[in-house]
């Protein structure tokens, strides 16, 4: 009798331990989709300087072909503004705005570490580009006398310029997957982007040349359906 009871436990003790592990392993992610949004931070300073830090959203979607293993898609716009007064070498003063446009579309590959779970940490790497628009407008101009390259007859249409580049990109992931609900999902994650190129902002009347580097920290929140 007493040897039936140790056993019974013993039975009773591996079912108990077990179970969690077998309905996890039919509750495996198989794909998601949905909105996200968030802020990509500018690391070069001059950029950051330049038109402040981009804001906006887009979809996502994410494939589970294996286990541990997702493919993950997703697109935005993020915008954002910077105006200033400047005053060019004593020839010419006029309220600057900057303006930045960018669309990123990346598509990469997450090691999923625990796929079956409520809470599943992923770390990733991306490809895509960033289709970027800079320019620069001017409002208010004042000429401030003749001058030798005749800043007083210049307007705002000699002070605008404006760039637009493809940029290839590449990025590195880290991020919490979390399924509060089985049919809903909740993601967050930090991304470093690194981008091959570079738009540059070429004024040929004032002879300036920028540089705007669209390197960033993106930080990203995203909601969705999971199935």
């Amino acid at each position: 009798m007493r040897r039936w009871s140790v056993s019974a436990v013993a039975v009773a003790i591996l079912t108990l331990l077990s179970a969690p592990d077998l309905q996890a392993a039919d509750d495996f992610r198989q794909v998601q989709f949905g909105l996200m949004g968030g802020v990509d931070l500018l690391i070069d300073g001059k950029s950051r300087s330049m038109v402040k830090q981009p804001w906006g959203g887009g979809i996502y979607a994410k494939l589970f072909p294996v286990n541990y293993m997702s493919i993950q898609f997703d697109a935005g716009y993020y915008i954002a503004f910077r105006s200033k007064t400047v005053s060019f070498h004593n020839l010419v003063r006029y309220k600057e705005v900057s303006a930045l446009g960018t669309a990123p579309i990346m598509l990469g590959i997450n090691y999923e570490i625990r796929p079956d779970k409520t809470f599943d940490p992923f770390i990733g790497l991306a490809g895509g580009i960033y289709y970027t628009i800079v320019t620069q407008t001017a409002q208010n101009v004042s000429n401030l006398g003749s001058n030798p390259v005749g800043a007083t007859s210049m307007t705002s249409n000699d002070l605008l310029v404006k760039a637009t580049k493809v940029l290839p990109a590449a990025a590195a992931r880290l991020g919490l997957d979390i399924r509060p609900l089985r049919f809903i999902t909740l993601m967050v994650w930090a991304q470093y982007s690194y981008t091959f190129d570079h738009p540059e902002l070429v004024n040929d009347r004032l002879g300036t040349k920028k540089a705007f580097i669209m390197d960033n920290l993106g930080l990203y929140l995203a909601t969705g359906l999971s199935f």
